[in-house]
């Protein structure tokens, strides 16, 4: 299974940022990357597109999942078959603490036994995290 390499996942995730128009911004993309849409993303501050956030996307074996901020701010969580065209989603109820502070950014993992974990809200405030409900799920239950 070869994963995708760290640019191509920037470049991936420059696709949820959407233009006033609901159009995807231009990209100038690698040889063999393509952009796949997924879902509008909240996109007034940098939520969705910090620098330094890491597993917003992450692969296992052949189904790759994805993290983000809607535009209501509410935690998306989503997933696809490598090479797939569409995404299935789970627009979540969850907030960040903050909207307008870029470092409110969501993580996620897939343990060994296929269960999603997801975190949000980690900048000197309440920290969150939900897993699923199940392996392989997009249902996520709150935890403390």
């Amino acid at each position: 299974m070869k994963y995708p390499k760290q640019n191509s996942v920037r470049l991936f995730l420059c696709a949820l940022l959407v233009s006033p128009c609901g159009s995807v911004l231009p990209q100038t993309l690698a040889p063999g990357v393509s952009l796949v849409a997924v879902a509008p993303g909240y996109a007034r501050y940098n939520l969705n597109a910090a620098s330094f956030t890491r597993h917003s996307l992450v692969s296992i074996g052949t189904t790759q999942y994805i993290a983000f901020y809607s535009p209501a701010t509410n935690v998306v969580v989503g997933r696809r078959l490598l090479g797939a065209a569409t995404w299935e989603t789970n627009h979540t109820g969850f907030k960040p603490n903050n909207a307008t502070d870029g470092h409110d950014v969501v993580s996620i993992g897939v343990g060994a036994d296929g269960i999603l974990h997801c975190s949000w809200g980690m900048h000197g405030d309440t920290f969150h995290y939900a897993r699923g409900t199940q392996a392989w799920s997009l249902n996520l239950s709150p935890r403390p």
